[in-house]
């Protein structure tokens, strides 16, 4: 597919992150502090309407199906997946943000978003400079190192000593149809939890409902499956930015500089910059004073912490959450799981 098609996924998927209003980093920090969900109704939304795209791009054998697999850092199973996602949400708790959203903060002119962004650059440089000691760790001392521009991008096959099955239906022998019709069952059953604790609540600073923008951001995913034959993801942009930065420095070997994620995310900066301006002034302000309320140095740490431990995980919130978990990936459920509690928990220590 061509570097055009991924520039326009990559504005379908910023159009919609940016109507669904999920950038604002007030509705962030309050999902993490289980005071709102509306980013879990738009999160759990996205990832059910995605879930029907990407399973019948896989069965009509137009893009199959690809689960995250284990990131195995050597110390124990899942030990990527488990530091990184937790990394991942002390991050997003911290700065109201993650690797995705953070573009379209700082599309959006949002103090925070900026500080963010470059926190997520150091984060990504920070990773490409020890991904060799990584590999070390991880590999048998009789493997090659491979740090190119297409191994900062993709996943790094599992280990020997990971196990074989990496999802949901090769571990307990389940058929993939009863799992997406349950996957869809307990989607609706999540939304109408939050709805019952919560209140359906009203529309939120984005240009539609938590429920409507989470399909919309579905909708996006199916555009993205159609135009790329990939899922959507946006972390690893920042891997290739900074394999780009040390090549410019001469420390890494030349690679492309305009790769298929940098294409990805500058078609999320170019489109969020015009559909945020469409939210009324209300809701801007909204979404700007909770900007405000995020410091420089916050936004700075917590968007390192964010993008390098996504690079641990192998994805973030897009790659892992909306993407992965429709795989039923092991690596993508524990990721998740990891980066909500550590979130949490983030959330009420800083709130102490």
């Amino acid at each position: 597919m061509s570097l055009a098609s991924e520039f326009g996924a990559g504005a379908l998927f910023g159009s919609a992150l940016a109507a669904a209003g999920i950038y604002s980093p007030a509705l962030i920090k309050a999902q993490m502090q289980l005071a709102d969900f509306t980013m879990l109704k738009t999160f759990i939304s996205a990832s059910a309407s995605g879930a029907l795209a990407i399973h019948l791009a896989d069965r009509i054998g137009f893009a199959p199906i690809k689960p995250r697999t284990p990131q195995n850092l050597g110390f124990f199973v899942y030990d990527g997946n488990i530091i990184g996602g937790a990394l991942l949400g002390a991050g997003m708790a911290l700065t109201g943000a993650c690797p995705g959203t953070s573009l379209v903060q700082l599309a959006a002119g949002l103090r925070s978003g900026l500080f963010v962004v470059l926190g997520g650059m150091a984060g990504g440089i920070v990773h490409v400079a020890v991904l060799p000691l990584l590999q070390k760790k991880r590999d048998p001392p009789s493997c090659s190192l491979n740090t190119d521009a297409a191994s900062i991008q993709n996943q790094p096959a599992a280990s020997d000593k990971l196990p074989q099955e990496p999802t949901l239906q090769s571990t307990f022998k389940l058929n993939t149809n009863t799992l997406l019709l349950s996957w869809e069952i307990l989607c609706v059953l999540f939304v109408q939890l939050a709805n019952v604790f919560t209140g359906v609540g009203g529309q939120g600073p984005g240009l539609v409902g938590p429920v409507t923008g989470g399909c919309l951001i579905g909708a996006a995913q199916a555009g993205t499956v159609w135009l790329t034959r990939h899922t959507v993801g946006v972390s690893s942009a920042y891997g290739n930015l900074a394999q780009s930065i040390f090549h410019f420095l001469g420390l890494k070997e030349e690679g492309p500089l305009l790769t298929p994620s940098v294409l990805f995310a500058a078609g999320i900066l170019s489109s969020s910059a015009v559909v945020t301006r469409l939210a009324s002034e209300t809701a801007l302000q909204a979404i700007r004073a909770g900007s405000a309320d995020v410091a420089a140095s916050t936004a700075l740490l917590g968007g390192f912490a964010m993008v390098f431990g996504a690079r641990l995980a192998g994805g973030c919130t897009s790659g892992h959450g909306i993407s992965g978990l429709v795989t039923f990936s092991w690596a993508s459920f524990i990721s998740v799981a990891a980066m909500f509690g550590s979130g949490i928990l983030t959330a009420l220590i800083t709130r102490l």
